[in-house]
This record gives structure tokens, C-alpha cells and sequence, in this order.
């Protein structure tokens, strides 16, 4: 915004796209909250002589942050080296989902079932295929955990490092498997560096990323796994009329592909500024961000950027936020890991597992004599098409945080809604006669589902998981967050062998129908429960937890950040109204 511009008796006079208010006592309340007087207090102590030059800073930085929201072009320029580093670290997350989808499409692998086949009639039985799921999701929880002890200790890059030299020799076992128990032993140990690139990547690249490109880069990590997923079905299409071991051992050694790629590019990249300010090495931070971005030709200043860090990082410590496990469960960011457990879980909740786990269903589809409906060539190929539409999905949510004003939380709450009227229908369809064309069209819905849940769900959850948590604790509460994903994967992994596996329920599609129940639950308990992020700094989401605001509310208030010595505070702009103002504030007694 430029120009002047006059209300009644208030004067305003620009500073980017914040305004300077010279009225002497400007309300403060209904819609608007602040920084409490006692955390400001803590800040001022904290910084000492330094607090007013930081402050000025945070101030300029924090209205730059928002004018980069209206031009997302100059900010991706601006960060193009930090992009590049960050998409090659995220793929680890293709392997990541590569590894998930491709243990599920072995279970209705030819060549796999005949070598670690443990039926009569040569199928894996369900205990054993919820076994070695468990042993994947076993192996992330402990991922998980290490991976907020690793990076308060060495940093982002060092943790990436180390986990990914582990992973290399863990994908031995899998690779070498002469049994279904040493199968096991090996998903259980590889799920656990896998567990660690699950949040490290996005931690990393959430912790000093601009607002206007942060949504794109945590929604990347939704489509790096649908790549992940899309490349196994692939692979599996390719050897699936491979008659020896070969036909499964060849996509166990593909993982080997992306290790050497992925370090080569932690020892170039630096490390996160954001997480060296919180450990004190100011300067440290001050040279990372500059090789994290490219000033040529831009208005960026890196001190303020650096000014903004540190009072964040203050404005958190002042609210006795630690950067400990425990202290996820302290005061306000009780509600915080709550709030972004209940995003994640949403993953499991919405019935995802069910509709994703599409060659299997397809597999057990038969007419009423028995007789397979679809080739395994063809069910591979569906797979295929529904990682396409899951990719398809992504492309589609961009467009909506790019062009719409939809907020996150309708985006996410709407794409609940209709992922739950599709798992009704396909329940539907489940209780008529086997058929090609009731598998066809239910194999039709389950790739519309993921659509959905990419477009809505699958990439909204990513933007939620990362702005939601105070950024001390940011990957701690993720891992938090993921680990109870990991719990609800457990139960959806046992629930689903039943619903499907001919020797347990033999539901099929009727299975849907649970599926649509848990769903429609968890949309009741999401709409009140998770708030609007869109456009809305840390120091801003910091603001809004500790004023209690409910979930609601988040999208209708403005914040504002004052300092009472120096008579000035700064309102920043929510997404609903079009006018950002800093407003004077009498001094305080």
C-alpha cells in the first residue's frame, strides 16, 4: 500500500505496506490482540541495550515479510539457492514414499507372495502383513524421537547427514532377505532413518522461509511423497512379470539411487539460521542466510531478517517456550501439539490408508467364481494413474493458495467433507454383485479420493503441521505430531488386513463404509479445533495462542506487536481485510 491515508483524525504516513498511525491512544481489543506486557517485559530484559535496534528491525522485516506475499515471483528469487537445496533434500521423502507404497504393492506382488508367502494358498497372511508394517512404523516412531534429540544437538544438516549414511547400510537387509522375519528386522531398521527425513527436511525449510513461499515448499513435501509412491508403482508395473527373486530384490536396491545425490548436498548447504540464532551463533546465522539467498539486485536486508529471528526467538523464550519434548505439554503449547497432532492424524483418519492401499483391493476383487477380475498388469496400472491424479491433486491446491483467498483451515475442512461422501459411495457400490464394472468404478472413486485428498488434506497438513507450533519447538511438536500419525497408521494397518484379506472380514468395498464414519467424526472435531494460518508470521501465531483466540476466530483478528517505550507498535495484516497499520501506543506507565 502507498499513499497517505486519512481516517477522521488519524494520520498515517507509509512504511512498505505498513502504515505508521500517529493517533495517541488507538483501541486495543475485540479484534485486535498483542504481545502480553509481561512477555514484552522478558524481551526488553533479555535484550538489553540492543532491544529498540531489534525491535526497529523485527518491525521492517515483519512488514517486508508481508509485502513479499503480494509478489511471491521476488521471493522465490530471492530464496533460489535455499529452494534448490531444499529440493534436493526432500528427496529423501521420495524415498521415503517410495519405501511405504512399495511394501504395500508387493503384498499383491506374483514373485514376492511366492518367495515369503506363508498360506496355503500362497498369499502373506494379514498377521504378517500387519507385522511388517509394524515393523516400518515401529522403526519412524524411534526415527521420530531421534530426530528432535539430533537436531537440538548437531543441527538440521549434520542429522540429515548422519541418517542418511545410516540408511544406506539398512536397505542391505531388506535387499539380502532370505526370510519374512529377516524382511522384517530390515523394514523395522530402515524406518528409522526414515522416520527422521519424515520431519527434518521441512523443519529445515519452514524454520526461515518466507510467508509467500512457505506454503509451496511444505506442500512439496505431500507431492515428493506422491512421486515416491508414483516411481514404486512403476517399478512394480516393470518387474511384475519378472519370474525370480530379482523381481523383488531390484526395487529394494533402487532406494540406493538417492543417498549419494542427497549428500552431496548437506555438505554444501548451510546450515538453518534460524536454528543457530536459537543457539547463539548470531554471525553464524548472519553468513548462512546470505548463502541462502541472492541479494543481487534486491532491497532484502539481512540484519533485520537476522533482528527478526532474534525476537522471535525471545518472544518464545519469554513465553517460557524451552525446546524440549516436555515442554511441548507446557502452558499454550499444550493446545499447539494438540491442534497439530489432530492435523496429522487427519492423514490416517480421513480413510487415506483404505484408498491408497488400491492394488491390494483390486487383487481381491473376484467374480463369484473365484476368478481375479483384473490382471496384476493392470492393477499395477491403475496404481500408476492414481499416483498421477495424487500429483494432479497438488498442482490443483497451489493454484488455490495462489489464486483464491480460500484460507487453509475451508480448504482442509471442505476436503475432509468430500473425501467422507466418497468412502460412503464406494461402501455402496460394495454391496452389489462383483462385477468389472462396479470394480472399475470403485477403483475409479478410490483414485478421485486421492485427488481430493491431495488437493485439500494431503498438502494442506504440511502448511498446518508447520505454522502451528511455537518455531523453539517446531520440529519437537512435529515429531510429536507424526508419531501419533504413526499410532493411528498402526491401528489403520491392522483394521485394513481385516477389512480386505479374504481369510479375515472379506469386506472389500463395504469397508468404506467405516472408514466414511471415521472420517465424518473427525470433521466435527476439526472444525472446532483447527485455526486459520494463512499469511500469519510465527511472532503473529505466537500472539494468537498466547490470547487464547479460538479456532475460529484466528482468520477475523489482527495482531499487534507495540513497544510501549518507544511509543509505536506494528498491526499486521490478516487475510480478510486489506489494510495493515502501525498504531501509535501511549507509553505506559
Amino acid at each position: 500500500m502507498s499513499g497517505n491515508n486519512t481516517t477522521g483524525s488519524e494520520k498515517h504516513t507509509p512504511i512498505g505496506n505498513v502504515l505508521i498511525s500517529e493517533t495517541p491512544d488507538a483501541p486495543h481489543g475485540g479484534n485486535v490482540i498483542g504481545i502480553h506486557a509481561e512477555t514484552e517485559d522478558r524481551i526488553r530484559n533479555a535484550l538489553g541495550n540492543d532491544y529498540h535496534r531489534v525491535f526497529e528491525n523485527f518491525k521492517d522485516a515483519t512488514a517486508y515479510e508481508h509485502e513479499l506475499t503480494k509478489s511471491k515471483w521476488k521471493a522465490v528469487k530471492l530464496y533460489r539457492r535455499a529452494i534448490l537445496h531444499i529440493f534436493v533434500l526432500c528427496l529423501s521423502l521420495f524415498m521415503e514414499g517410495y519405501e511405504m507404497s512399495i511394501l504395500g504393492g508387493f503384498f499383491a506382488f506374483p514373485m514376492f507372495r511366492r518367495y515369503f508367502g506363508n498360506t496355503d494358498n500362497g498369499e502373506i497372511s494379514s498377521s504378517w502383513q500387519t507385522g511388517l508394517h509394524m515393523g516400518q512404523l515401529f522403526g519412524q516412531m524411534i526415527g521420530l524421537a531421534l530426530a528432535g534429540k539430533f537436531s537440538k544437538w548437531f543441527g538440521y544438516r549434520k542429522s540429515m547427514g548422519i541418517f542418511m549414511f545410516a540408511i544406506t547400510g539398512t536397505i542391505f537387509l531388506q535387499f539380502l532377505a532370505q526370510n519374512i522375519s529377516m524382511l522384517f528386522v530390515g523394514e523395522f531398521l530402515c524406518g528409522i532413518p526414515y522416520g527422521t527425513f519424515q520431519i527434518l527436511p521441512v523443519s529445515y525449510a519452514t524454520s526461515f522461509m518466507p510467508l509467500s513461499i512457505r506454503p509451496y515448499v511444505n506442500s512439496y513435501v505431500n507431492l515428493c511423497w506422491i512421486i515416491g509412491q508414483l516411481i514404486s508403482c512403476g517399478v512394480l508395473r516393470g518387474f511384475v512379470d519378472r519370474m525370480d527373486n530379482w523381481g523383488w530384490r531390484i526395487p529394494y536396491a533402487i532406494q540406493w539411487i538417492y543417498p549419494v545425490i542427497i549428500i552431496v548436498n548437506v555438505f554444501l548447504m548451510p546450515e538453518s539460521p534460524a536454528w543457530l540464532v536459537q543457539n547463539g551463533e548470531i554471525e553464524k546465522a548472519r553468513r548462512a542466510l546470505i548463502k541462502l539467498t541472492h541479494l543481487v539486485g534486491t532491497d532484502f536486508d539481512i540484519s533485520k531478517h537476522i533482528d527478526l529471528l532474534i525476537f522471535t526467538n525471545e518472544q518464545e523464550r519469554a513465553s517460557n517456550t524451552g525446546r524440549n519434548y516436555m515442554d511441548c505439554f507446557h502452558g499454550i503449547n499444550t493446545r499447539r501439539t494438540f491442534i497439530t497432532c489432530l492435523v496429522w492424524a487427519a492423514q490416517q483418519w480421513c480413510g487415506a490408508a483404505f484408498a491408497k492401499n488400491l492394488p491390494y483391493f483390486l487383487k481381491q476383487q473376484r467374480y463369484t467364481n473365484g476368478e481375479d477380475i483384473f490382471t496384476p498388469g493392470r492393477i499395477y496400472t491403475f496404481g500408476i494413474i492414481q499416483n498421477v491424479m495424487g500429483i494432479v491433486g497438488v498442482a490443483f491446491a497451489w493454484t488455490i493458495m495462489a489464486y483464491t483467498p480460500v484460507g487453509r483451515r475451508t480448504q482442509y475442512l471442505c476436503g475432509v467433507f468430500a473425501m467422507s461422501c466418497v468412502l460412503a459411495v464406494i461402501g455402496g457400490i460394495g454391496f452389489a454383485t462383483p462385477s468389472y464394472a462396479t470394480g472399475l468404478a470403485s477403483a475409479a472413486l478410490m483414485i478421485f479420493f486421492v485427488f481430493l485428498f491431495d488437493m485439500t488434506v494431503g498438502s494442506i497438513c504440511y502448511t498446518l503441521i508447520t505454522e502451528i507450533p511455537a518455531s523453539r519447538l517446531k520440529i519437537h511438536t512435529m515429531a510429536i505430531a507424526r508419531i501419533s500419525f504413526l499410532v493411528f497408521s498402526v491401528i489403520a494397518q491392522v483394521l485394513n488386513p481385516q477389512i480386505l484379506n479374504p481369510g479375515a472380514w472379506n469386506l472389500q468395498g463395504r469397508g468404506a463404509l467405516i472408514w466414511a464414519g471415521i472420517s465424518f467424526s473427525y470433521l466435527i472435531v476439526a472444525y472446532f479445533h483447527i485455526p486459520e494460518v494463512k499469511d500469519r508470521t510465527e511472532s503473529e501465531m505466537d500472539s494468537l495462542f498466547d490470547d487464547r483466540t479460538p479456532a475460529r476466530e484466528f482468520g477475523k483478528k489482527k495482531t499487534v506487536i507495540k513497544d510501549t517505550a518507544l511509543d509505536n507498535g506494528v498491526f499486521v495484516q490478516d487475510e480478510n481485510k486489506s489494510e495493515t497499520s502501525v498504531q501509535q501506543r501511549e507509553h505506559r506507565s
